[in-house]
């Protein structure tokens, strides 16, 4: 064993017996050290250690980044990032896929919200459950330390962001259980485990936006796109996204694509659709219609002949300057 003591490094030959017990009392002052720096990270690990449900919305990014700062660099693969986040946590809820998937899967429940964003399902649920979910609602009241969620929404904030996810998970395993008339919940007051046992065929399925895949699903096969309706969308003045974009939020989950100033699509599942033909949008800025290949496509061909121009361009100029 050696020191340092002042300018002298001490080297002493210990035995074997005093070297463990050395080591282990070295152990304990360097986790005693380094236990008030570890921060969310004894949170992650107890999270590991109990199995505890993890609820989130729309949390595939959130899910990534607590590997990757967490626990270890992001595999090179989604199957092993699948296999170990499920080894992490057994029981994954999204509020997002849940909302999205039980408006598809019970009629009753598209009367409750329209937008599957967070803090617009948050206010909703707020709203319409008294009105038709009201027997037997569990009631949540914050804690002392956070009384002022119950004053006034503090939205991006991350305790209150947790907080709403949380609530929507309740009241919407409420509703599912209330209009579930087959098992007859409703018959009477309800517990946690009626609430997860409802959310069965929810659990660990995570929407995906933007992509090919409609969810990834963490303990099984990932689900395939489904057959979307597109709408095309020509403005006569330069399209704003945010508000293109709210004016489709109210149908519900709806993917808006900029192609140019004023030319755009928007793709949505059948019930959205249902919803727009039912409440069209009034504004007269824009020409909306099913999009149709023969008839739209010419748009975007324009784009790509542009784009084939200018690379064959480029390519006939660089072989004539070869040649010379």
């Amino acid at each position: 064993m050696w020191k340092l003591d002042g300018n002298k490094i001490l080297i002493e030959k210990i035995t074997q017996d005093k070297r463990t017990e050395y080591e282990a009392t070295q152990f304990s002052d360097m986790t005693k050290m380094t236990d008030p720096y570890l921060g969310f990270t004894k949170i992650f690990r107890l999270l590991i250690q109990y199995k505890k449900p993890l609820v989130v919305h729309n949390g595939i990014m959130d899910l990534m980044y607590l590997y990757e700062k967490f626990y270890e660099p992001l595999p090179n693969n989604l199957k092993k990032f699948k296999q170990e986040i499920n080894k992490m946590f057994p029981l994954v809820y999204d509020t997002k896929f849940i909302s999205i998937e039980a408006k598809r899967l019970n009629k009753q429940m598209r009367d409750l919200y329209d937008s599957t964003i967070l803090e617009n399902l948050y206010q909703s649920l707020n709203k319409e459950m008294p009105k038709k979910c009201a027997l037997f609602m569990p009631s949540v009241k914050p804690s002392k330390v956070s009384s002022t969620y119950s004053m006034r929404m503090r939205t991006h904030e991350a305790g209150y962001d947790a907080y709403m996810c949380g609530l929507a998970f309740l009241k919407l395993a409420h509703a599912l259980v209330t209009y579930d008339s087959k098992n007859l919940y409703n018959l009477r007051q309800n517990n946690m485990n009626d609430y997860f046992q409802i959310m069965k065929p929810f659990v660990n399925k995570l929407p995906m936006i933007r992509a090919s895949l409609d969810f990834i699903n963490l303990n099984g096969k990932d689900s395939s796109r489904l057959n979307l309706k597109i709408l095309f969308i020509k403005s006569k003045s330069e399209i704003l996204p945010h508000e293109l974009n709210a004016e489709f939020t109210t149908y519900g989950q709806c993917e808006l694509k900029i192609y140019s100033k004023n030319i755009a699509t928007v793709a949505m599942d059948n019930i959205c659709y249902e919803k727009f033909k039912s409440s069209p949008i009034k504004n007269k800025n824009y020409e909306i219609s099913d999009y149709n290949f023969w008839k739209h496509g010419i748009y975007f061909s324009k784009f790509n002949w542009n784009h084939a121009l200018i690379a064959g361009g480029v390519c006939l100029i660089a072989v004539i300057a070869f040649k010379n």
